[in-house]
């Protein structure tokens, strides 16, 4: 007899915007694991228009009532990054599975309150770093893991974002305070760095630099706004494996290239890109050639049917990519394991991006663990060393 589906209830699920509405609720739908139990927005109006548009037998407009209802088994958290850490607290006290978006929490430290709770209460938790759901992307981390390219001895990423001059719209103005976790380096620079190191490799020292070049934004219908969230972060150092790496996240005016990650290696090459603004929202191409191989002649390689496990008929790549996540946090439930990335590695990475604005303020390498990638290790703190 086949197990019964997974009854999930999705915070944030707004029938006209928002992430759940373009990814989740596609997903979900598609994965046989899933029931859609139930929905939840700011609203009443807004809560049943939802659950009639996404056929939902149940709608909230209050989480507390959606985390308390029996007969939901797991909940998506898909809200601004400030209202994370309440609600997912509260959705675990109720015992039960959380999946939430990036950034898990507006600091490391409400980050850890989150990993520790879920452990105490052996609730499997999962953060919505997509990339890791992009077939080219995994196919290139194991390349890696397999010494296809021999030992790292260099690595780099670019992730270009267009729109630094352009008007914002109204409801986005939160994203220029950055004390919502929204930024170029919080939101951007996490998903950057997450799926740099979960391919090649902790760093174990780096040196940054963290700027706000758009001091104002145009909001259309209303004056200038001012800016005090990071737009361009720029990383050097060393990553745990003795490799020279370096990663830049920038918003520019025009004409962003997108995302490329490069892999030197004394047996080969590695070449990673896709066109989208995002590592998290682009469908990847990989690249390779050998040391043997004729000069400057990358060609694609082989990204096995094996590495797509999520429906088909999902778009790529958001739809597809969150229901590769979303599959596998079945599995972690039904399992009884942590689907990576869990709590513990989104807070650890918290930790990084903290350190990394350190190493800026006070113009200081800093060096840190270089325990990324085990769950079961306890991130140390970084420490600042003068240059």
């Amino acid at each position: 007899m086949s197990e019964q589906p997974l009854r999930m209830g999705i915070i944030g699920a707004s029938s006209s915007l928002g992430w759940a509405r373009q990814s989740h609720l596609p997903a979900i739908r598609a994965l046989p694991e899933f029931d859609l139990a139930a929905v939840c927005t700011a609203s009443r109006e807004s809560a049943e228009t939802a659950a009639r548009q996404f056929e939902a037998p149940k709608a909230y407009w209050d989480y507390k009532d959606l985390v308390k209802d029996p007969d939901i088994d797991a909940v998506v958290v898909s809200v601004r990054a400030p209202y994370h850490h309440e609600i997912v607290m509260a959705a675990l006290r109720e015992g039960k599975h959380v999946y939430c978006e990036w950034p898990l929490a507006i600091n490391a430290g409400l980050a850890e309150e989150m990993a520790d709770l879920a452990a105490r209460r052996g609730l499997r938790n999962m953060v919505g770093l997509q990339s890791r759901g992009d077939p080219s992307l995994i196919r290139m981390r194991d390349l890696i893991a397999q010494g296809w390219a021999g030992e790292i001895v260099s690595a780099r990423m670019g992730q270009y974002i267009p729109g630094l001059l352009d008007a914002r719209h109204p409801t986005r103005v939160f994203k220029a305070d950055i004390r919502t976790a929204t930024n170029g380096l919080t939101k951007d620079g996490g998903h950057a760095l997450d799926a740099f190191r979960w391919c090649v490799g902790e760093f174990a020292e780096l040196a940054a630099v963290v700027s706000v070049r758009a001091r104002e934004w145009p909001i259309a219908g209303s004056k200038p706004l001012a800016v005090d969230a990071p737009d361009h972060v720029s990383i050097t150092g060393l990553l745990a494996n003795g490799a020279v790496a370096s990663v830049v996240v920038a918003t520019v005016p025009w004409h962003a290239p997108g995302v490329r990650i490069e892999v030197f290696g004394t047996e080969g090459t590695l070449l990673y890109t896709t066109r989208a603004k995002n590592v998290n929202r682009g469908a990847g191409r990989l690249q390779g050639a050998r040391h043997n191989d004729p000069e400057l002649e990358l060609v694609d390689l082989e990204v096995p049917s094996a590495l797509r496990w999520a429906p088909a008929g999902l778009q790529m790549p958001d739809p597809f990519k969150v229901g590769q996540m979303l599959r596998r946090f079945a599995e972690g439930i039904r399992g009884g394991f942590d689907p990576a990335p869990t709590f513990a590695e989104a807070s650890h990475t918290q930790r990084l991006l903290e350190a990394i604005d350190r190493s800026w303020q006070t113009r200081c390498w800093v060096r840190g663990d270089a325990q990324f990638g085990d769950p079961a290790q306890v991130p140390s703190a970084y420490i600042s060393l003068p240059i």
